[in-house]
């Protein structure tokens, strides 16, 4: 018991400890930085292909809602749907459902239904399942974040914090003990460190470097290509 009372830590005089405490912070943030990585920054970027899916792209750039948005673009396009008064609704005549896919039979089906589902995010909800194969696609070719590397660097943020405020919160204790409360600094540095250390892990974009790299690549090919209208229209306009 005496020597965790009385030990070089617990007997550090105050400017000394901050001092090392101080090092100790900046050596997880390094240690952070170092491990928290994504894996595909040198990855090569897969090949445009010919005739790329506008749906998967849409996924890619911002998930079921987009593919949502380009839907409506393409029936609207197609011919199946029609905006009337700011508001949209189906055509008087429009072609035979079969040649629809079935992402599209379902976002046609909320229009035609009584009373039509115009929610956005009700429409999203019912489509979600059909995109399932885009994430799937997506997470092979490691485009996405995926969510193994995100507890990865969970489990290396909580690691540095649990240090960080093992050792703050003992050198705290062994302060209040002896009778001193000038403890003010030891407290901010160590909050401040943990709550930035927990915001630098969790903060990971939904497209992995590979795949902001690959949308980017996408957006430059297919904006120059006038044979590609509406593939550049989905990734310029929306």
């Amino acid at each position: 018991m005496d020597i965790l009372l009385h030990n070089p830590i617990a007997d550090m005089y105050g400017p000394d400890f901050l001092l090392l405490y101080g090092s100790v912070i900046l050596i997880a943030l390094l240690v952070c930085g170092w491990l928290v990585q994504d894996p595909t920054k040198n990855q090569p970027l897969p090949l445009i292909p010919s005739e790329p899916d506008p749906y998967e792209i849409a996924y890619l750039r911002s998930g079921a809602l987009e593919v949502v948005k380009v839907a409506i673009l393409n029936l609207i396009q197609r011919g199946y749907l029609q905006i009337t008064e700011q508001f949209l609704s189906l055509t008087p005549k429009y072609d035979d459902l079969s040649e629809l896919q079935p992402l599209e039979h379902q976002v046609f089906s909320s229009y035609s239904s009584s009373p039509a589902v115009k929610s956005l995010d009700l429409i999203t909800e019912k489509v979600q399942p059909y995109c399932n194969i885009y994430e799937e696609q997506l997470q092979n070719e490691q485009l996405l974040y995926a969510q193994k590397w995100q507890k990865s660097n969970i489990t290396v943020g909580l690691i540095a914090a649990t240090i960080i405020f093992s050792l703050g919160g003992y050198k705290f204790l062994i302060a209040l003990g002896k009778g001193r409360h000038n403890v003010g600094f030891l407290i901010g540095m160590g909050v401040l460190s943990i709550i930035f250390i927990l915001w630098f892990v969790s903060k990971r974009s939904r497209l992995s470097l590979r795949g902001q790299a690959y949308l980017q690549q996408l957006q430059q090919t297919f904006a120059q290509s006038k044979t590609k209208v509406k593939l550049a229209m989905i990734l310029i306009i929306f």
